[in-house]
């Protein structure tokens, strides 16, 4: 190689768009899509989901990439390729492999291992999950980057019969309501909130949304759960669209999950002047920043205690709901867009 710099092509691996959006399938596409030219996205020409979906990542990319730097941004790569960047979003499998399907968790730790030890650099979304990474490699640590998550949601007030509409149509009745958004899967801990849901006595006066497909069974372990409760009203995964009217129409978000390594629904609530109410450990508390009614995810009597509170107290809604549009201000997607495309393109380069 020559003494001038030679900038390699950066691929990104494509596994996620075959994947409905959750959270880190919505924080590769928020990501890729302002990358633009500067990356190429390989994706699979098979089933990128299951068994399938692995083989490509493992067999079918490393030749896609061949000597260009690779950037997963999705949790797993391809073990044996040396140049790339992987996101791990969060170490959930390695700390509660309850939580999964037995087959995920012991490949997840088998090929974790292999890729943490191996990659260039692996960039993570919060202090927490930097710490959880560092604690579990620690000849790593100097390779880990922090670039939080962000959010494209801002203030906003649709009308009544916007909200209604949407709320109709989801078979939600017209009484005031929380919001919860996540995967039915362990760790989101619904389980305990419709405990505490039960212990607060607010279905007469509200309900309880759940928004949200349950959790793939390849993946994580069932949860048994009573969605007959009182006043819960479970509605699926919904549209983008439909998301920001609930989001905006909500009350309160309640996100009381057990683990995460970020908590992007509370971002996504803060952004729109929802009041939250999450939980007190892992990263969420350092996501709120300060900003939301934090609870005890472990104490059913603490979440009920939390729902009623903002019930009662009109003064604390708006003052979570102004706390949140601030924080939610340091939080873009542009930004992890450009402090992304920084650390790819300084790698790319210098070789």
């Amino acid at each position: 190689m020559s003494s001038a710099k030679h900038s390699r092509q950066v691929y990104v691996n494509g596994r996620f768009v075959v994947h409905a959006v959750t959270g880190v399938q919505r924080y590769a596409r928020e990501v890729v899509d302002r990358l633009g030219s500067c990356v190429r996205v390989l994706i699979p020409h098979v089933a990128g989901k299951g068994i399938s979906g692995h083989v490509w990542e493992q067999v079918v990319l490393p030749h896609l990439v061949r000597d260009g730097l690779l950037w997963s941004p999705c949790g797993s790569g391809p073990v044996v390729v040396k140049r790339q960047v992987v996101t791990i979003h969060d170490v959930a499998p390695l700390v509660h492999p309850e939580w999964f399907n037995p087959w995920y968790a012991h490949w997840y730790r088998w090929m974790l291992t292999r890729l943490v030890n191996r990659v260039r650099a692996i960039i993570t979304v919060s202090k927490f999950s930097k710490a959880e990474l560092a604690e579990r490699f620690r000849n790593a640590e100097h390779k880990i980057y922090v670039i939080p998550n962000g959010t494209t949601l801002t203030r906003s007030v649709p009308s009544q019969e916007a909200i209604r509409s949407v709320t109709a149509r989801l078979g939600i009745d017209d009484k005031p309501y929380y919001l919860f958004v996540g995967s039915l899967e362990p760790r989101k801990n619904v389980v305990r909130l419709l405990e505490g849901w039960k212990l607060s006595k607010l279905a007469a006066h509200a309900n309880l949304v759940l928004v949200g497909s349950t959790g793939d069974k390849r993946v994580f372990a069932q949860v048994r759960m009573q969605l007959e409760t009182p006043g819960v009203v479970r509605v699926g995964y919904v549209s983008d669209d439909d998301l920001r009217i609930l989001y905006t129409g909500a009350l309160a978000l309640i996100y009381p999950s057990l683990y995460e390594g970020f908590g992007l629904p509370v971002l996504e609530a803060m952004a729109v002047g929802t009041p939250v109410i999450t939980s007190s450990g892992t990263a969420m508390a350092e996501v709120a920043g300060g900003a939301a009614l934090l609870v005890d995810p472990y104490d059913t009597e603490h979440i009920a205690d939390g729902l009623v509170r903002i019930w009662l107290d009109q003064d604390l809604r708006f003052e979570l709901s102004r706390l949140g549009l601030e924080r939610a201000k340091s939080f873009s997607w542009d930004d992890v867009a450009l402090r992304t495309r920084e650390l790819l393109v300084s790698l790319a380069e210098s070789e």
